[in-house]
């Protein structure tokens, strides 16, 4: 009798100690400094996107301040988040390996059309097909190049996990 006592006690009391079910706190190292770039992904409340981007403003209780642009503040619930980026800066060399694949797939789809309806084709090819090859090749090249140069100019932005739920990938 004097167990059953004590174990409806003990869990009585670590019921009433332990957070509500959903509810999620950010730990003080995870939390970023004011202004700094975040994105927040697996937001499931409401109309919300499953991902918003922009700078950390605040945090209030439970929920989480994000300003989207210069006049648009966003409020996120932390329970409904699953995870919580830093951003790392931007990466020229990703950016131009990007820039670089869209260029000459574009290019050299662009010069496969061409090449196919060029009614006369090149003056030097025997076929239809030559000439479509040879437009595919020069298009992709100068695609190549100049998403090259795009990519590189523009960059891609890095981000590091500062915080997820566990399980989430």
């Amino acid at each position: 009798m004097i167990r059953a006592g004590l174990l409806s006690l003990a869990i009585s009391v670590g019921v009433s100690f332990s957070p509500p079910v959903g509810a999620q706190t950010l730990p003080r190292q995870a939390i970023p400094q004011q202004g700094e770039r975040i994105r927040l992904r697996g937001v499931s409340g409401g109309e919300s996107p499953s991902v918003a981007s922009g700078r950390f403003s605040g945090l209030e209780g439970d929920t989480l301040v994000l300003q989207v642009s210069r006049t648009e503040y966003r409020r996120f619930a932390l329970e409904d988040l699953a995870k919580l980026e830093i951003s790392a800066g931007k990466s020229r060399g990703a950016g131009a390996f990007r820039g670089m694949l869209i260029g000459t797939v574009g290019g050299a789809s662009l010069g496969l059309l061409l090449g196919a309806l060029s009614p006369e084709g090149c003056a030097r090819c025997d076929s239809a097909g030559a000439s479509m090859a040879i437009a595919a090749v020069g298009l992709g090249t100068l695609g190549l190049a100049g998403g090259l140069a795009i990519g590189a100019a523009v960059g891609v932005e890095r981000w590091e996990v500062r915080w997820m739920v566990e399980g989430v990938r």
